[in-house]
């Protein structure tokens, strides 16, 4: 808990009890797995009961604006949050027909954002990249359950 408050206010926030338990809470996730707001929000009322929904994604978006926490946008209308973690560098795979997420090697997002810079003078933002399109799986669907 004391972790999270000093990183908070090492990024000038202060450490309310919302802010504390969802980093506390995103930082406990098991192999950097990706929460929806609805699955922080369960997991955080247990902890904070009569937290609301709407403070939850405020209070994610405002962590996010301070660069602690990762938005990806996972397609089908869902987004997932989880800690940015410095040593944990990774781009994600978005399946756009079943919402499966998988990471890729980050050193992939290297080369591109290397290649972007040469040919196009394009800065990519490497902290945090999700790539959509169509998994393993919903690929060998046949067309009309895709």
């Amino acid at each position: 808990m004391q972790e999270c408050k000093a990183v908070l206010k090492s990024r000038g926030l202060r450490a309310t009890s919302q802010r504390v338990v969802l980093l506390r809470l995103l930082l406990e996730v098991e192999g950097h797995r990706h929460l929806t707001a609805q699955e922080i929000h369960d997991r955080a009322t247990e902890t904070l009961p009569g937290l609301n929904l709407a403070t939850v994604y405020r209070t994610l978006e405002g962590l996010n604006e301070a660069g602690l926490v990762d938005r990806l946008d996972a397609g089908l209308d869902q987004v997932r949050y989880s800690y940015r973690d410095p040593d944990h560098r990774h781009g994600h795979l978005c399946c756009s027909s079943c919402g499966k997420v998988d990471e890729f090697d980050y050193r992939l997002v290297v080369r591109l954002a290397e290649e972007l810079k040469q040919r196009h003078g394009f800065q990519l933002a490497t902290h945090h990249l999700g790539l959509s399109g169509l998994c393993k799986t919903c690929q060998s669907r046949p067309s009309e359950e895709k």
